[in-house]
């Protein structure tokens, strides 16, 4: 694994900028394989893939009690090399690694009273599909017996959003949180 990175506190330290590109050469993956006829798994060696990516964090003090921030990263992750008996084909995505991923938050801190203060943030998230199985089929037992193919609906797991909110109390040594997500 090869990275390289710069982390950077700019606007007389109201602000961080982090940043960093990495690639990675990982041989003897270790993931899920699932067994067809049967319908158990086993995490075994699936081969060798290849990694690329990049991080991005930015941080800014808005004001004294208003922080905003942010992160995105990108990851080509590659099988290059499948192991014999295994269902991993070169030029899939490795197991559980989206893409593209993100998310963007701000904080709100204010005094309650002498002896409280609090806390008020918001959080958007975003994960990139990805791939959860290397199957693009599954087998099937059909009421007559017989057996049969079929996509596997299960294969990808979809993109999705969340959502996050919380308010949290500080008083002495306690905190009380109360918090959606």
């Amino acid at each position: 694994t090869y990275e390289v990175g710069s982390k950077n506190q700019v606007l007389d330290r109201r602000a961080t900028v982090n940043a960093a590109v990495y690639y990675t050469d990982w041989s003897k993956i270790q993931q899920q394989v699932n067994l067809p006829t049967c319908g158990f798994q086993f995490v075994g060696n699936v081969g060798a893939a290849e990694i690329k990516g990049a991080e991005l964090a930015i941080e800014a003090a808005v004001t004294d009690t208003f922080t905003l921030g942010g992160t995105a990263s990108y990851t080509d992750a590659e099988i290059t090399e499948s192991a014999p008996g295994v269902s991993a084909q070169v030029g899939q995505s490795v197991l559980d690694t989206p893409e593209w991923m993100g998310n963007v938050y701000g904080d709100y801190k204010f005094h309650l009273s002498e002896t409280m203060d609090a806390t008020l943030r918001a959080e958007y998230q975003y994960r990139g599909s990805s791939l959860r199985q290397f199957d693009t089929t599954m087998l099937v037992s059909y009421p007559d017996g017989s057996a049969g193919n079929v996509p596997n609906m299960t294969q990808v797991q979809d993109s999705y959003d969340i959502v996050n909110l919380n308010f949290t109390v500080f008083r002495g040594d306690w905190q009380y949180r109360l918090f959606i997500n």
